[in-house]
């Protein structure tokens, strides 16, 4: 029974670092496309930036989900104490990753949206395939909005957020192991 114990253990723990991966990595992606939209000079490339960071949220907020599923099949198949000071800071800071996301999703939307509407006039979204032989600059308005620092500080906090629950897992501080307390 033991050994069955630690192979389910072993899954738990295996499934919920993939699916945690997948989603740092998915958000550290998602970032630096918005970084590379900011620094373009170009309205096509902003479109195509901020279009790729649109079809990789949903992939982001599944593994999100997945990681939280699979820590809670972990906490309980290593009978671990679901009120541990570690796991209430977790839970914390995913309900602030979660909070936060569609907010800034939106904001990311209005700021895609826009940018295609300046493509408009230079032959509207399918200019996206292909691009026109002088590349268009960025309005004033456009440029403004990528820069505006609601976004970009959203964009630190859930970093900050995910540094914080990847610290609050590996150190589990307030942590008690069944050997430590007699």
């Amino acid at each position: 029974m033991a050994a069955d114990d630690t192979a389910q253990s072993n899954a738990a723990l295996f499934l919920h670092l993939f699916f945690a991966f997948i989603f740092v990595g998915g958000t550290i992606t998602a970032t630096t496309l918005r970084i590379a939209a900011l620094l373009s000079p170009s309205t096509h490339s902003i479109v195509a930036y901020l279009g790729l960071t649109r079809r990789l949220w949903p992939i982001v907020l599944a593994s999100l989900l997945l990681t939280v599923a699979m820590g809670f099949w972990t906490v309980s198949a290593m009978s671990l104490n679901y009120k541990s000071t570690w796991l209430a800071i977790a839970y914390a800071m995913v309900g602030l990753m979660l909070l936060m996301g569609p907010v800034s999703g939106r904001m990311e939307r209005k700021t895609r949206e826009m940018a295609e509407k300046e493509l408009k006039p230079l032959g509207g979204l399918e200019a996206k395939q292909t691009p026109p032989a002088a590349d268009s600059p960025c309005s004033a308005d456009l440029r403004q909005r990528l820069a505006a620092p609601l976004p970009w500080a959203m964009d630190v906090t859930l970093i900050a957020s995910i540094v914080v629950t990847i610290g609050v897992m590996v150190f589990q501080p307030g942590n008690v192991k069944p050997d430590d307390a007699g």
